[in-house]
């Protein structure tokens, strides 16, 4: 198989229609670019990363909203140290399928029951007695 030749700046608006469909890149992408600007590697604790918010309860990483608690939550201490921008997008990510199993559960935990039969369709029921006299009446017996 050929080498891959490495992506220049040509790419760019590829590059970005194919991250902008998984929004988790999107936003994991906007995180590391925050942490680029005002962090230096290894982030030793996650302390280091909740300084980003400034003091405040959130920040807007390109559309998504991330809270402390998201970041308390989900980034989980055992991640620390980061050692590199690598490490930080693979731990990201992982971050990420963390809180999207946990709010996914959440839904279903909190979801209401509607009124929906759980049977469309009535299914086959077992009585054991209906057989027996179906076997009877063959035979010729009462």
């Amino acid at each position: 198989m050929p080498s891959q030749a490495k992506f220049d700046v040509e790419d760019l608006e590829l590059l970005a229609s194919i991250i902008e469909e998984i929004p988790n890149l999107t936003t994991v992408t906007h995180a590391t670019k925050l942490v680029r600007k005002r962090l230096k590697y290894p982030i030793s604790k996650r302390d280091e990363i909740l300084s980003l918010f400034d003091g405040k309860k959130a920040v807007l990483l390109g559309d998504r909203k991330i809270s402390v608690a998201n970041v308390e939550l989900f980034l989980l201490e055992k991640f620390f140290p980061i050692q590199s921008e690598q490490e930080l997008v693979r731990k990201l990510i992982i971050a990420f399928q963390i809180g999207d199993f946990y709010h996914a559960d959440q839904l279903m935990l909190n979801a209401k029951p509607d009124d929906t039969p759980t049977e469309l369709i009535p299914g086959p029921s077992y009585a054991p007695g209906a057989y027996l006299r179906l076997g009877r009446s063959r035979k010729g017996e009462k």
